[in-house]
């Protein structure tokens, strides 16, 4: 074990043992002490080099630790952050890297900790949040970059941002590679009014996670990319969409079975098949390079992406519901989408893209025993089921009909 895999298990629990104590000690004096600017200075350099997610392995460990972590980031979102020295921050953000290494790792393992999850994804908004204070209106971007998470804070006047397309920072390996990175588009000034505050400016904090540490996390097969904004208010139709989100989350399920995979192409644009342009554009891309045309020759089994939104409450991912496939390849797909922010969260949304096996799918729903259906959990699905095959009988009849008549009238 360890950083060089040189301990042996004795080694690796003892030391491991040493840092949770040490760690135990720091919640102590951060809890037992008045919250200032020193006090977070102190937490932070001291929490950097205490905490080495190669060493702390035990679970009870990385909890002790992870406090001493909730307690810098709450301090920092409390304004302190402003009044600490200048590399405060930047290692503030390497160890909460460190611990999206740690969780990524338990949740591929697929031991999930929901508890550990909420508390990162708590860390990381208020992280995010005490930066915020510190910055002034229409100032340049702030990066905080790390190999595992990159952040872009920006106060842009809201008005530059309409028809604008805005990521976040890159590593330095990733800009020399030309590495692309997922990317938020705001169709026209109506989208980029969601994100204003009273001041005529926005707030707005885009993320990209290089690890998922959070649960489900083989499911996801892109980079996750988080959009924060504080934001005054939110348009009437954006809070009507997301007021629907839930009460339609079966009937969207079911629907995006039948409309983005049967209805795009690879590489096509799903335009035709919305009924108003969408006023967000979100790409993702995916962690390893898919081969749609070889699933879509294959036979029944064809993959398409699809758009998932983390949930922290459930700790779980769901469908977006305000967002269908734009266009996609076979290196990153990108989805339009009415609004970004969900009925669970009005000012943070975190994405990503799943594979689905859509024939699979459709088959496994259709063909499920209807002695043992919930009628009431079903309803939407059955309503839609229906309503899809009286179109079909009463198209069928109707074109009978037409070609009974045509007959006749050829006759005659």
């Amino acid at each position: 074990g360890g950083d060089d895999c040189s301990l042996t298990q004795t080694q690796l629990a003892d030391r491991g043992s040493v840092r949770a104590q040490m760690c135990a000690a720091l919640l102590l004096v951060g809890n037992s002490r008045p919250a200032s600017a020193s006090l977070l200075d102190t937490l932070v350099g001291s929490l950097q080099s205490t905490y080495n997610p190669s060493e702390v392995v035990s679970a009870e460990g990385t909890a002790v630790c992870a406090q001493v972590l909730s307690l810098c980031t709450t301090l920092a979102s409390e304004g302190y952050l402003a009044g600490t020295s200048a590399a405060t921050t930047a290692f503030l953000t390497q160890t909460l890297a460190k611990f999206l290494t740690s969780s990524a790792t338990v949740q591929s393992n697929q031991t999930s900790n929901s508890d550990a999850s909420s508390t990162l994804s708590n860390a990381v908004t208020s992280l995010t949040s005490g930066v915020l204070l510190g910055m002034v209106n229409g100032q340049q971007p702030v990066n905080l970059v790390t190999e595992n998470l990159q952040i872009t804070l920006r106060k842009d006047l809201v008005d530059t941002l309409a028809n604008s397309t805005i990521s976040p920072a890159q590593t330095e390996q990733q800009a020399l590679y030309g590495v692309l990175g997922p990317s938020l588009q705001l169709a026209g000034s109506n989208a980029a009014a969601a994100f204003a505050t009273d001041s005529g400016y926005a707030s707005i904090v885009l993320m990209q996670f290089s690890v998922n540490p959070f649960p489900q996390s083989t499911d996801i097969k892109s980079l996750l990319f988080s959009v924060q904004a504080t934001s005054s208010s939110q348009d009437s139709q954006t809070i009507a969409a997301n007021a629907a989100f839930h009460e339609e989350s079966a009937l969207e399920e079911f629907r995006y079975l039948l409309v983005p995979r049967f209805s795009v192409a690879h590489g096509r644009s799903l335009a035709d098949f919305t009924a108003a342009a969408p006023d967000y554009f979100v790409t993702l891309q995916f962690s390893a390079k898919a081969d749609f045309n070889a699933s879509q020759t294959s036979g029944s089994n064809a993959t398409f992406p699809s758009c998932r939104l983390y949930d922290p409450q459930g700790a779980r991912y769901v469908p977006c519901g305000n967002c269908n496939i734009s266009s996609y390849t076979d290196f990153n797909v990108t989805f339009g989408c009415s609004s970004v922010f969900p009925s669970f969260s009005a000012s943070s949304a975190t994405f990503g893209a799943i594979f689905e096996a859509v024939l699979a799918e459709l088959s496994a729903i259709l063909s499920l025993n209807p002695l043992t259906i919930d009628l009431a959990k079903s309803k939407a699905i059955l309503v839609l089921v229906g309503s899809l095959l009286f179109t079909i009988v009463f198209v069928g009849i109707l074109l009978a009909r037409w070609d009974r008549f045509d007959h006749h009238r050829a006759i005659y």
